[in-house]
């Protein structure tokens, strides 16, 4: 198995290989960036009501998730008295 195969088993999504070539890393960091944005631009689409703008039940459940390990990491209840 060569280098840029075991980068792609163990998670990697592109290879740049040496001598670095600059406008490729730049057109490579290009794409990377467009790609991240789709992909938030995705999720808050999935994430908001369309017509409303308010939060849907799947935002409700990303928040909640990241609330209740916060809490069980700090040891502290999830809600006030």
């Amino acid at each position: 198995m060569n280098d840029e195969t075991r980068g792609f088993d163990v998670g990697g999504v592109d290879y740049i290989t040496k001598p670095i070539s600059a406008p490729l890393v730049c057109a490579r960091v290009k794409t990377h960036l467009e790609l991240k944005a789709a992909r938030d631009a995705l999720e808050r689409m999935a994430s908001i009501d369309g017509l409303t703008g308010v939060a849907n039940r799947r935002h409700l459940d990303s928040v909640l998730d990241n609330e209740w390990r916060r809490a069980a990491r700090s040891a502290q209840p999830l809600t006030s008295p």
